[in-house]
């Protein structure tokens, strides 16, 4: 019998090195960054055509899963870069850590959160190319793969 390999050979099937190259390359990029493109609407914040209806905010979140995600000239020109999409807005990702979904204890001072200096120095950043900032706190989970951030505290008493 053929192997599986052999078998999508025969139908015309052939590995795409190339295809996954760009896209581990993509992949990369975005977490060496660390950019997700996202929408935000303004609301309420006096943002405000001449007929006082809300104009549409143009926003990409700006995301760091590391103590030094913010710092450097790395950051920097990848906070250059989201301003030249004309995007008016960026939120900040601060993600602290909790054991599971029961804990009542959050951390956020390990290595895979940013540090404060280095959220302080990018916000600094980002309003000096004139962005606005939105600070995005998360919470994840560090010892419970079954679970995820949106599932936290469903056991908790007003004691917690």
């Amino acid at each position: 019998m053929d192997s599986n390999s052999e078998r999508k050979k025969k139908r015309g099937y052939a590995p795409c090195k190339r295809k996954f190259a760009i896209t581990r390359h993509l992949f990369s990029f975005a977490a060496l960054f660390g950019i997700t493109t996202a929408f935000f609407l303004a609301c309420g914040n006096g943002d405000e055509s001449e007929t006082g209806e809300s104009r549409f905010q143009k926003g990409i979140a700006f995301t760091g899963y590391w103590k030094d995600s913010y710092q450097g000239d790395d950051a920097r020109l990848a906070l250059r870069e989201l301003r030249q999409t004309k995007a008016t807005w960026t939120s900040i990702l601060v993600t602290g850590y909790q054991d599971t979904i029961n804990s009542t204890t959050i951390s956020c001072s390990g290595d895979e959160t940013p540090t404060d200096s280095s959220v302080r120095e990018i916000i600094r950043y980002a309003h000096q190319l004139g962005l606005k900032v939105m600070l995005k706190p998360h919470i994840d989970l560090l010892y419970d793969p079954q679970h995820w951030r949106g599932e936290i505290g469903p056991n908790f008493s007003d004691d917690d």
